[in-house]
């Protein structure tokens, strides 16, 4: 999220903290300050990536029950049926195949 802050401000970016993760935050902003006018960083491995995203989605699961109320309502039942099934199977083979990669 820093990254878009810094790379979308207009003109100043205020930064403020309080603590020890405000001090490493500090320290960062610090060492990268050396590569100005680059930015350098370690691309998150794959796991890593797929923990930040769930982590930012944060959604919950009574966030997504009344999405799919909502769905539900401005679908037929067969329509929602074969959307809900095909993603279904969409899930369960991506976790096969994450699965077997994995061994």
């Amino acid at each position: 999220m820093i990254f878009t802050a810094m790379t979308r401000a207009k003109g100043w970016l205020r930064v403020s903290g309080l603590g020890d993760d405000a001090r490493r935050f500090q320290n960062e902003i610090v060492e990268a300050k050396k590569y100005l006018p680059s930015l350098h960083f370690t691309y998150p491995a794959e796991a890593e990536l797929i923990r930040i995203k769930r982590d930012l989605a944060q959604v919950s699961v009574e966030e997504v029950d009344d999405a799919l109320g909502r769905l539900a309502d401005e679908m037929s039942d067969e329509e929602l049926e074969n959307l809900l099934l095909r993603r279904l199977k969409e899930v369960r083979t991506r976790k096969r195949a994450k699965k077997i990669q994995g061994q």
